[in-house]
C-alpha cells in the first residue's frame, strides 16, 4: 500500500507548531513571498535590506530575524548591486559578509533547467540558504506571460520545487500594473503566495502595507527612506540605504540609533581606564575585532558622531588627543549607569 499520504489526526495538527519567522512579523520560515510596487518605488533597496540583514543576523528594521546564507538573483541592473551593498556595508560597519551570494544574471523561474542550474550552484558552494531573491519577476519570467494563469501556475509550482529543493523562503520581486495598487498580471501570483507585500513612495517616503499574510497576523503599515552614502570606493560615487522614515538624515553619523561600528568603538572603549585610548589606539583596538572594517574616513566619522552625541569626550590635556566614555556613553555600552 502507498505510503505517499498520511492521514493526521485533530490532535496531531492543533500540535503542530506555529510559524517561524525569517523576519519577525514579516517573512515566514520557507515561504513564497512577494515584494511589488511601482517602478522607482526603492524595491530593489527593500528587498536588498531584507537579504543583508538576514544573511548577517542583523535586525531589519528593527525587526528579528534568523540568520542563514542568502541567495540573490540580480535579475537587472547588476552592475548597481556593487554600489548598493558597498552603502550597507558601509553603513553597518560589516565586513566581511560570508553568508550572502549574487547571481548576476535573470534565472526563468518557468524553465525546470535554469531550476536545476541554480540548485547545483548553491550545493557546490555547500551551503542551505534560507532565502532566495529574484529582482525581478519581469526579467526571470521571460519565457512566461505574466497574464497567463496557465504560465504563473507553472512559474508557482517550480519555485515551489526550489523550496523544496533547498528549504529557503522565496522573495519575488515585481512590478505593479497599470492601475496600481495590485500586481502586475494575473491573480494566480498573489493567489499562491504566502505573503503579499505592496511598496508604494509618495514624497520620498516609502510604504509597506502587508495585503496578504496566509500563517499570521498582516504585520502594521511601515514607512521608510532612502539615505544617500558617499561611498568610500570614490567621493564621486553614491548608494542609498533604506532607514526608518522618522530616522534622522545622518543616522550613520551618530545622529540617531547606532550602527554596529559605532556600538563596537563605545564596547572598546568601555575596557579602558579613565585615561582612554588615543585616536590611533582606539582605531587599531576596534580594526582587532572581527567582522569590524574600519577604513580612516570611516573611523573619523563615527568617532565625531559619537563625540557629538555626548557619548565620548576628549580627556583634559591630552596631546595627542585621547578619548574616552562619558557617563551616558557608559549608559549607551552597557545599558548601567557609571
Amino acid at each position: 500500500m502507498s505510503q505517499r499520504f498520511k492521514l493526521h489526526s485533530i490532535q496531531e495538527v492543533l500540535a503542530l507548531p506555529p510559524p517561524d519567522w525569517l523576519i519577525r512579523d514579516v517573512l515566514t520560515v520557507g515561504s513564497q513571498a512577494v515584494l511589488f510596487g511601482p517602478t522607482g518605488s526603492g524595491k530593489s533597496f527593500v528587498a536588498l535590506d531584507m537579504a543583508l540583514s538576514i544573511a548577517t543576523g542583523q535586525c531589519w528594521q528593527g525587526l528579528d530575524v534568523r540568520q542563514g546564507p542568502v541567495a540573490y538573483v540580480v535579475a537587472e541592473g547588476g552592475q548597481s548591486v556593487s554600489k548598493r551593498v558597498d552603502a550597507w556595508i558601509q553603513h553597518q560597519g560589516l565586513a566581511p559578509i560570508d553568508e550572502m551570494f549574487f547571481v548576476l544574471e535573470p534565472v526563468q523561474l518557468k524553465n525546470p533547467a535554469h531550476i536545476q542550474a541554480l540548485v547545483g550552484q548553491i550545493s557546490l558552494r555547500n551551503k542551505q540558504p534560507v532565502l532566495l531573491v529574484f529582482d525581478t519577476l519581469a526579467r526571470c519570467f521571460v519565457d512566461g506571460e505574466e497574464n497567463s494563469a496557465k504560465d504563473v501556475g507553472v512559474l508557482v509550482h517550480q519555485a515551489g520545487l526550489l523550496q523544496q529543493e533547498t528549504r529557503a523562503s522565496v522573495l519575488i520581486v515585481h512590478h505593479t500594473g497599470r492601475e496600481g495598487g495590485h500586481e502586475r498580471g494575473s491573480t494566480a501570483l498573489g493567489g499562491a503566495a504566502d505573503v503579499m507585500i505592496s511598496q508604494t513612495i509618495a514624497n520620498g517616503i516609502i510604504t509597506l502595507r502587508n495585503t496578504k499574510q496566509k500563517d499570521a497576523e498582516e504585520f502594521a503599515r511601515m514607512t521608510l527612506q532612502l539615505h544617500q552614502v558617499q561611498l568610500q570606493m570614490s567621493e564621486s560615487l553614491t548608494s542609498c540605504v533604506v532607514l526608518p522614515a522618522d530616522a534622522p538624515a545622518d543616522a550613520d553619523q551618530g545622529g540617531g540609533d547606532l550602527n554596529v561600528g559605532q556600538r563596537r568603538l563605545l564596547a572598546v572603549l568601555f575596557g579602558c581606564d579613565d585615561d582612554g585610548l588615543t585616536g590611533r589606539e582606539w582605531r587599531a583596538a576596534v580594526a582587532a575585532e572581527p567582522g569590524i572594517e574600519t577604513p580612516e574616513r570611516t573611523f573619523q566619522r563615527w568617532r565625531q558622531g559619537l563625540v557629538q552625541q555626548g557619548l565620548v569626550e576628549r580627556t583634559p590635556g591630552g596631546n595627542p588627543p585621547r578619548y574616552r566614555l562619558t557617563p551616558d556613553g557608559h549608559v549607551r555600552a552597557t545599558g548601567m549607569p557609571a
